[in-house]
């Protein structure tokens, strides 16, 4: 038996172990291994129809897996109930009761606890405060933003001091400067809390700004589960790479397994870093960043020529799209007075760091 194991195991918040999920003979969640340290913020990142929701409803038992375990504090809670598992949610439709005053909604769970009305009045007031609400206790939800309301979900998911917090895409109903606003607001409460919590998203930017680290989904697999650093700058699958920010594909042609050169467009480039078995003449795709091209040509980079076939102005980025042989990259540049960007139509010499680029083997 492996102590060492068996021992972080105890000690995870949260344990998925094979856990599979079929609903009749589809299988939307395919052999999951998930382990959560208690206090982290972990992201469940992926695209629609990946198995990510239906993750999330199994840990807060609105689903049962078909087969595997799921422990919270080392307790198996695979076929609890969910108000067995003390477990706080806040949903993407708010969920909240019409007919009741933000107060009366975040005191919900503690009344039918049978918790003392004083004691309730304080923890109401003090999860309003929490979520900036205070002053509003009486209004209905109707009389509430968007956000507003979705902080008194967050507030009524917290009142009961769960042992952890599950976060069902959130912000997806808000506009984009609220959602900003608030998801700043999740994190800062939830590493004041100190409580562990589940995020479920589609939006890249916010599972790479708010976590601790972010588990990838694809067709009901996580086919990566680290840092957003390492998930960004290593992605350890051609999907990951791809889902998760920007990425410029060149299709290449490998010419010396040893020295890593490879003929892309014109131009040759060498020293590139190249996955094991592959011979000379083999077909590959060279990914790359936005920003990790320049304009100009750099020493020791890989420079290419290309021509200029839009700009886009984002306020602080200038996203600039060429065409380098007969494929399309993207560059995001800085705004910034000293420089001004191409035109479109202009040829121009671009320059790329090897080590900044993704060699997989080509589709």
């Amino acid at each position: 038996m492996n102590l060492v194991a068996s021992s972080a195991k105890a000690n995870a918040a949260l344990h998925l172990s094979g856990v599979i999920k079929r609903f009749g003979g589809h299988e939307v969640v395919r052999n999951l291994d998930l382990e959560v340290r208690k206090g982290e913020f972990i992201s469940v990142l992926g695209p629609s129809g990946c198995g990510k929701t239906t993750v999330l409803r199994m840990i807060a038992g609105f689903e049962y897996p078909t087969t595997g375990r799921i422990l919270i504090d080392g307790r198996d809670v695979s076929r609890l109930r969910p108000d067995q598992r003390n477990l706080g949610m806040v949903f993407q439709s708010y969920a909240l009761f019409p007919n009741m005053s933000a107060a009366a909604n975040v005191g919900f769970g503690l009344k039918i606890a049978a918790m003392a009305d004083r004691d309730i009045q304080r923890r109401v007031a003090e999860m309003l405060e929490l979520v900036g609400l205070t002053g509003l206790e009486r209004r209905f939800p109707y009389e509430l933003s968007g956000g507003q309301q979705q902080r008194v979900a967050l507030a009524r998911a917290l009142a009961k001091k769960p042992a952890m917090l599950l976060l069902d895409e959130p912000l997806s109903a808000l506009d984009a400067k609220i959602r900003l606003s608030l998801r700043e607001q999740i994190r800062e409460i939830q590493t004041e809390l100190g409580i562990t919590t589940l995020f479920v998203t589609h939006d890249q930017e916010e599972a790479l700004s708010m976590s601790d680290r972010v588990a990838v989904m694809n067709s009901g697999r996580v086919e990566q589960f680290g840092t957003p650093l390492e998930i960004y700058n290593r992605p350890a699958t051609r999907f990951v790479a791809s889902f998760v920010g920007t990425l410029s594909v060149l299709k290449a042609t490998l010419l010396d397994p040893a020295s890593g050169s490879v003929e892309v467009a014109t131009a040759t480039l060498k020293n590139l870093e190249l996955p094991q078995g592959l011979a000379r003449g083999d077909h590959l795709s060279l990914a790359v960043r936005p920003e990790a091209i320049r304009f100009g040509a750099r020493k020791g980079d890989a420079i290419l020529r290309g021509k200029v076939t839009g700009v886009g102005f984002y306020g602080s980025v200038i996203r600039v799209r060429l065409i380098v042989g007969n494929e399309t990259i993207t560059i995001d540049t800085f705004n910034t007075q000293l420089s001004s960007p191409p035109s479109r139509g202009q040829d121009v010499d671009i320059s790329i760091d090897p080590k900044s680029m993704f060699v997989m083997r080509a589709e």
